[in-house]
């Protein structure tokens, strides 16, 4: 049996005390709203205006996967020293989503107007050598949040084969 293991390890800065509440209220997972399992078990039903709202926030489209697990990447805050920011460590040793750091990190920036980028890469690997099991991926958010770009190794060559293909038809 192999393991794959999506990885990744990267800083964001942050400025304002305000700005670290804020990701650390944001990063709370849906179930630490509701201290009572069966009020969580209950809000997770798409009646619930407070949770269809929370997974909009989080660009949650797979609410049986994702909920639970969000946010499926660890991190942490460095304490500032006296003239440096605060820096949050965000990564994963194993199952990490890059999605989930997307969503997080283009929100911060609409939420802040914050007008720097942001670049995540990661690896996609196996513990044995099987076919097809390796590859990685990468995104950028703008400035302001305003979009996220993505990178994927099967979509830049999925790109480049129809060129070549369009450009064998004019021959």
């Amino acid at each position: 049996m192999a393991d794959n293991y999506c990885q990744f390890s990267v800083l964001l800065c942050i400025d304002t005390d305000e700005e670290k509440d804020w990701l650390e209220n944001w990063l709370k997972p849906w179930s630490a709203l509701f201290p009572d399992e069966d009020a969580a078990s209950d809000a997770a039903s798409l009646q619930n205006e407070k949770f269809v709202s929370w997974c909009a926030e989080r660009d949650i489209d797979n609410v049986a996967d994702d909920v639970d697990t969000w946010p499926s990447f660890r991190w942490s805050f460095d304490d500032p020293t006296q003239t440096e920011p605060w820096t949050m460590w965000i990564h994963n040793d194993e199952s990490g989503v890059p999605e989930h750091v997307a969503a997080m990190v283009q929100a911060f920036f609409k939420h802040f107007h914050i007008d720097s980028t942001f670049t995540l890469t990661w690896a996609e690997t196996c513990s044995k050598p099987r076919v097809d099991e390796f590859s990685g991926g990468g995104f950028i958010v703008l400035p302001f949040g305003e979009d996220v770009r993505w990178s994927m190794p099967d979509t830049l060559f999925r790109e480049v084969l129809d060129k070549i293909n369009k450009n064998k038809k004019k021959k």
